[in-house]
C-alpha cells in the first residue's frame, strides 16, 4: 500500500462549530447535573407499551450504588461483560462500573455472541453477566437492577469519587468485515471525547432531548447518545424494543435530535406526521443513507437528516451538520474535529480512505494490529474521494457484512455456525437487497436428507433473529471461480 498519498488535516472551520470541551470524569459529570438538575429528567425509556423515567438525581444515585458494589463483585482486573438492553438500569450499571475503574465488553441484549463458543468474549477472562442474558454455565448473572440497588451511603456520588483512578477499558464486538468478528478496545476518555465531538459539532445543550432509536452497545448509541447526554447535560429517550409509534410519541413529547439507522427513516415515512414537533435534526448511521428516504423522512419528521460515518475503531469519522451552505447528495460531510483524512493513492479518482483521530482505538483482543499502518493510520478498507474542500464521498464499501436494518450480519460467522449441523457440507451466506437493507439468503448443499425447515430451525437456536436466514435454499453444487473460491455473485441469480 502506498502512504505518499495526498493527507487533509481538518480541524473546525467557519460554520463547522466545535466546543473544545475538555474531557472530566463521568463521576464530576453525574455530580454537576445532579447537583443543578437533580429533579430534572435525565432518561426515558420505552418498552413497547409504557415509559420509564429516571431524573438526573435518580439516575446518579443508580450509577453511584453499581460503582460501589462494584469493589465486591469485580476484584481488581475482572473484566465485567454488560448486556445493554437500553433499559435504564443496565446503562446506570455500565457507567458505575466504568466509574470504578471496571474493564467491560458491551452487547446488546439480541446478541448471539455469548451463545458462541469460539466468540472472543470467552476469553477476556470474565466470570460474570450483568443483565438478564439467557448465558452459559461457566458465568453468574447479576442483574443490572441488583448492581443498581440503592445503597446505604450518604452523598454516594461522593464516596464514589475516589474509586475512579483509572480509564477503564471498554471491548465492543466489531462488524468483523474480514473474517470473524473482532472486538475493538476503547477507552472510556476516548467515549467521552467522542461525546464531546458530538456535542460541539450539533451544538447539543441541556435543553436538548435526544432520541437514540439504536442499541445502545453500538458505538452510534453509546457515544452519540449515552456519552454526548452525560457531556451535554441532554435528557436521552431510548428503547427497550422499538416500536415506530414509540418513537413518534417521543418526537411529540420534546425531542429536539433523533438518532437512527436507515431503516429507522424507512419506518417513519409510513407513519402520520407528528402532531407536534420541536425536532431540529435528525442523524443517520449504521449503513449508506437513500438520498430519497432522506428526503421522505425530512418531510415526515419536519426536520433535515444528516448521514454521518464512523466505526467501532474509530469513532466518528465524517458527517454532514447544520449549516448555511446545502450539502451535495450522496456525500457523507466533512472530517469531525481533531480527525485526519487521507487517500493511499494520490494517483487515483477514488482510493482507499486512512483515518488518525483524537478517538483512535488501542487495538483488538488478541495483540492484531494490521488495521494500523507503521504510522498509525486506520485502513478503512472503504474507497473514496475527498474534494477541495474536504467533502468526503465513499465510493465503495469494503466491508462484507450483511446491513439488516443497520445490524451488521457477518456471513462468515452464520456460515460456520449453520455448517456445524451434521447433513450441512457445504454453505455460502450471502446478503439480498431489500426495503431498508438487506436480507440474509443462505445456500447449502447437504450430506444427507434434511429439510428447509429442520436447518430454519437450527439457526433459530445457534443466532438471533435478525441473524436467521431468511431464505435457505437447497443446491446441488455452490458456484465457484477459477481460482476455488465460491462465486457469490452469482448465488442470488441460481438461488
Amino acid at each position: 500500500m502506498s502512504h505518499g498519498g495526498r493527507g487533509l488535516r481538518h480541524y473546525a472551520r467557519e460554520g463547522e462549530p466545535y466546543d473544545d470541551v475538555q474531557s472530566t470524569s463521568l463521576v464530576a459529570m453525574l455530580r454537576k447535573h445532579a447537583m443543578s438538575r437533580g429533579d430534572e429528567p435525565a432518561f426515558r425509556v420505552y418498552d413497547g407499551s409504557t415509559w420509564e423515567q429516571a431524573t438526573w438525581r435518580e439516575f446518579g444515585d443508580l450509577a453511584a450504588a453499581s460503582a460501589i458494589r462494584a469493589a465486591n463483585e469485580f476484584p481488581a482486573g475482572r473484566p465485567a461483560l454488560v448486556q445493554l438492553d437500553n433499559s435504564i438500569v443496565s446503562l446506570a450499571a455500565l457507567v458505575g462500573l466504568a466509574a470504578a475503574g471496571v474493564d467491560l465488553a458491551v452487547f446488546e441484549a439480541e446478541s448471539s455472541l455469548l451463545r458462541d463458543d469460539r466468540s472472543a468474549l470467552h476469553e477476556l477472562g470474565a466470570d460474570t453477566v450483568v443483565g438478564t442474558a439467557d448465558v452459559p454455565s461457566r458465568y453468574r448473572v447479576l442483574p443490572a437492577g441488583e448492581l443498581t440497588r440503592p445503597s446505604t451511603e450518604r452523598d454516594t456520588l461522593a464516596a464514589i469519587a475516589r474509586l475512579e483512578n483509572r480509564n477503564a477499558a471498554v471491548w465492543q464486538s466489531t462488524s468483523g468485515s474480514t473474517g470473524e468478528p473482532r472486538l475493538a478496545r476503547q477507552t472510556i476518555a476516548n467515549l467521552l471525547r467522542g461525546g464531546e465531538i458530538y456535542t460541539g459539532r450539533y451544538h447539543v445543550t441541556e435543553q436538548d432531548t435526544v432520541v437514540a432509536a439504536v442499541p445502545m452497545a453500538h458505538s452510534f448509541g453509546l457515544v452519540g447518545g449515552l456519552m454526548c447526554a452525560l457531556v451535554s447535560g441532554a435528557a436521552l429517550t431510548t428503547f427497550t424494543r422499538f416500536s415506530p409509534h414509540g418513537l413518534r410519541a417521543a418526537v411529540e413529547s420534546g425531542a429536539t435530535i433523533v438518532l437512527g439507522t436507515p431503516l429507522v427513516y424507512e419506518l417513519t415515512t409510513r407513519l402520520a406526521r407528528p402532531a407536534t414537533s420541536d425536532l431540529r435534526m435528525a442523524l443517520s448511521s449504521g449503513g449508506p443513507l437513500d438520498p430519497a428516504v432522506a428526503e421522505s423522512a425530512r418531510q415526515r419528521l419536519g426536520c433535515p437528516v444528516y448521514p454521518l460515518y464512523g466505526s467501532t475503531e474509530m469513532g466518528i469519522i465524517a458527517s454532514q451538520f447544520p449549516r448555511t451552505k446545502p450539502w451535495p447528495a450522496g456525500h457523507v460531510g466533512v472530517a469531525a474535529p481533531g480527525v485526519e483524512l487521507r487517500l493511499a493513492d494520490h494517483d487515483d479518482a477514488a482510493s482507499e480512505l486512512l483515518v488518525r483521530t483524537s478517538t483512535m482505538f488501542t487495538g483488538y483482543w488478541g495483540g492484531d494490529t494490521d488495521a494500523l499502518d507503521d504510522q498509525g493510520w486506520y485502513r478503512t478498507g472503504d474507497l473514496a474521494t475527498i474534494a477541495a474542500d474536504g467533502t468526503v464521498t465513499l465510493v465503495s464499501r469494503k466491508d462484507t457484512f450483511i446491513n439488516v436494518g443497520g445490524r451488521k450480519v457477518n456471513p462468515a460467522r452464520v456460515e460456520r455456525l449453520i455448517g456445524g449441523h451434521t447433513a450441512v457440507a457445504e454453505v455460502a451466506v450471502y446478503g439480498v437487497d431489500a426495503v431498508g437493507g438487506q436480507e440474509v439468503w443462505a445456500a447449502v448443499v447437504l450430506s444427507k436428507p434434511c429439510s428447509v425447515e429442520e436447518l430454519s430451525a437450527y439457526c433459530g437456536c445457534q443466532l438471533m433473529a435478525y441473524e436467521v436466514p431468511h431464505r435457505v435454499h437447497v443446491m446441488d453444487w455452490l458456484p465457484r471461480n477459477g481460482m476455488g473460491k465460491i462465486d457469490r455473485g452469482r448465488l442470488p441469480r441460481l438461488a
